[in-house]
């Protein structure tokens, strides 16, 4: 039986984004820790899925901690009047 001890780079970034939906298995997670090691383009790949995935969280959590904003009655007939001004 052969063993393989470096996993492809398609190997890899499937498994940085599998992790964040399922624990990966102790042999995954130290396949994945080697190629990262070895390999600067999946760090950085891993790198930018983080920063996306901890922005688009940041969104998430600005959108669940406000509410709508509401215009008065007699703001929106004011700003209805100057976007005709414009047209």
């Amino acid at each position: 039986m052969k063993v393989r001890l470096m996993m492809t780079c398609r190997e890899a970034t499937q498994l940085c984004s599998d992790q964040h939906e399922r624990t990966l298995t102790r042999r995954e997670r130290w396949m994945l820790r080697v190629h990262l090691f070895l390999c600067h383009k999946c760090r950085k790949f891993a790198a930018q899925l983080a920063m996306m995935r901890d922005a688009l969280q940041r969104v998430a959590n600005l959108q669940a901690d406000s509410s709508p904003a509401k215009l008065s009655p007699e703001r929106r007939e004011a700003m209805k009047h100057e976007l005709r001004k414009l047209v």
